[in-house]
């Protein structure tokens, strides 16, 4: 599933993710705002972790990643 929209992109999280999300997850700021949840540092490891859990998730599709002129940049789920 994708769902473009002018500025950013709603896609699928792919494994191949792993080094733009380390890239973007990696802020002291981002966890200061994501409660107990969010590890600071946030490694490769991390990032793994997570894209493994939500790629295996049997659909429908709750997790998505944000693409940004082709990098996934964060992330939005739906509860």
């Amino acid at each position: 599933m994708r769902i473009e929209i002018p500025c950013f992109t709603l896609r699928k999280w792919e494994l191949s993710d792993t080094a733009s999300l380390v890239e973007n997850a990696n802020n002291v700021n981002i966890s200061r705002n994501l409660r107990d949840r969010f590890p600071h540092p946030y490694t490769e490891k991390d990032a793994e972790q997570y894209l493994n859990a939500v790629v295996s998730q049997p659909p429908p599709i709750t997790d998505f990643a944000i693409e940004i002129e082709g990098q996934a940049v964060g992330g939005v789920g739906i509860v």
